[in-house]
């Protein structure tokens, strides 16, 4: 087994892997009306070169907010797949927010294995704080930064490189690298669905005039679950073996860089092993679902569906969905969709424009940050015997925020960090003495030693060394929690 897979990773994820292909798989069932909905849901996905319209609509009630949200995103682009390790797409992205339309038309571009948005996703931005008003300290500060960057650093940039996928492609590749072999992985899983379920009718689906429809609200999503359950504790025998068949084909099909085929067989030998443990997870399941009570702990949401429908429409696959969420009887949020696929003629084009890569873009908005909301401090935060601290960046105007995770290490009572980080984070400059084995702080023609000691390669040094810099340094300790603050102070 290859370093970094270890098997207890491995047996944690093998029963939530298990039980998410199963969720997925059973939404449909194996009856005529799942049978043709699956077949019609997955031809476009067979498509390598096609035009694409999709709307997506979001109404967000007051009760999460403290007035009602809407907002529409509508994409319109065309894209290649025919190499899925070289995808391409092209796509312009308007917005609708409070029946306001927005001036700034967002595109989103992937080529040449690297992924763009244009840099008036910024005004796009601006234009919403616009419409949405006044807001608190957080948003106005991200306002002044972003119109900053849009109106002086970004004047000559047209777009802002969001990902390189070549990192992406290292990691995951399919084997043959055609639409043939994603294909192949469409067809494995229809094979997959006719073993498990053929016979289970899940009573959902229905046919319309050029394609499928379902809809589901509570009491369907009960009266489902416990079909589904009893079919599956019925056939649990042909239900485990076949899902684990096929994982091994999906795996045939796709490369994961990180996991070898000796990892695989292992992960495999793991998830038999799981095969009683899944035999009394849906025993337990079906004795859940059919007590007295489960009903009405779900009448809360009652009122509450989801719908869906697909069809063709000469070439086109056009697909409609609805999310509807009540609480208590009154509407919360609703979220729809419609969009559009239409095979066409569609040329890889190279990417066209200057961009900035994604660091340099966060470099510069860190920097105009940090002049116009200072940091103050940092608070720490960490439960005994965990591997990483919580850090926080206390602002001026903003309180904590940006959470990262750092390394940590005790030693006699006293909390150390890496000096690298707090020093970055608090603006001070570090000096690395590297014959000697020391560090310091400069300040002008000052230097304060702060070596302290090496772990994993790193200088961490103790919090309370950071008092000698002017910084005020407050703990809070309350069992197995606690609470460092470094702070700097006013005078």
């Amino acid at each position: 087994m290859t370093e970094g897979i270890e098997m207890n990773k491995i047996k944690r994820i093998s029963s939530t892997i298990l039980a998410v292909i199963l969720m997925m798989a059973t939404l449909t069932g194996c009856g005529a009306n799942e049978l043709g909905y699956y077949k019609l849901l997955t031809e476009p996905s067979n498509l390598t070169e096609y035009n694409f319209e999709s709307k997506i609509s979001f109404e967000l009630g007051q009760q999460l907010a403290d007035k009602a949200y809407n907002l529409d995103l509508i994409f319109e682009g065309v894209a290649n797949s025919e190499d899925l390790n070289s995808l391409y797409m092209d796509a312009n992205i308007l917005m609708n927010l409070n029946k306001t339309k927005l001036k700034n038309k967002v595109n989103l571009k992937i080529a040449d294995n690297k992924v763009y948005v244009s840099k008036n996703v910024l005004g796009a931005f601006l234009e919403v704080t616009e419409v949405l008003g006044k807001m608190d300290d957080s948003y106005i500060v991200n306002e002044k930064v972003v119109e900053e960057l849009y109106n002086n650093n970004l004047k000559d940039v047209d777009y802002i490189l969001l990902a390189d996928l070549e990192t992406l492609y290292k990691d995951v590749l399919y084997k043959g690298t055609t639409n043939i072999q994603y294909t192949k992985i469409n067809d494995i899983g229809r094979d997959y669905l006719n073993k498990i379920f053929n016979g289970f009718d899940s009573k959902i689906f229905k046919k319309t005039s050029n394609g499928y429809a379902m809809e589901l609200d509570v009491d369907g999503v009960l009266s489902f679950a416990e079909n589904l359950l009893d079919y599956i504790y019925e056939n649990k025998e042909t239900v485990f073996d076949e899902t684990v068949k096929y994982l091994e084909e999906l795996h045939s099909l796709i490369n994961l860089d990180e996991i070898t085929e000796e990892d695989m067989e292992l992960f495999i030998e793991e998830l038999k092993d799981l095969r009683q443990d899944f035999f009394d997870g849906i025993n337990v399941a079906l004795f859940f679902i059919r007590s007295e009570d489960v009903k009405g702990k779900l009448d809360f949401i009652k009122g509450s569906k989801i719908s869906s429908e697909i069809q063709k429409e000469g070439k086109s696959y056009i697909s409609n969905a609805n999310f509807e969420m009540v609480f208590k009887n009154e509407r919360i949020y609703n979220i729809t969709s419609e969009s559009k696929i239409t095979p066409a003629n569609v040329e890889v084009a190279r990417f066209t424009g200057k961009a900035i890569k994604g660091d340099e873009f966060e470099k510069l908005y860190n920097e105009i940050e940090d002049r116009i909301n200072p940091i103050e401090g940092l608070k720490i935060s960490w439960f005994q015997g965990d591997e990483f601290a919580n850090a926080y960046k206390i602002r001026a105007l903003e309180g904590n925020e940006e959470l990262s995770l750092q390394p940590y290490a005790m030693r006699e009572g006293r909390m150390y960090l890496p000096l690298s980080y707090v020093s970055e984070t608090l603006g001070e400059e570090v000096e690395w003495d590297d014959l000697n084995h020391k560090a310091y702080i400069v300040r002008g023609t000052e230097k304060i030693d702060m070596t302290g000691i090496i772990v994993n390669s790193k200088t961490m040094v103790k919090i309370r060394d950071f008092e000698k810099l002017g910084y005020e340094i407050e703990y809070e300790t309350g069992g197995l929690y606690s609470i460092a603050t470094i702070k700097k102070t006013t005078k």
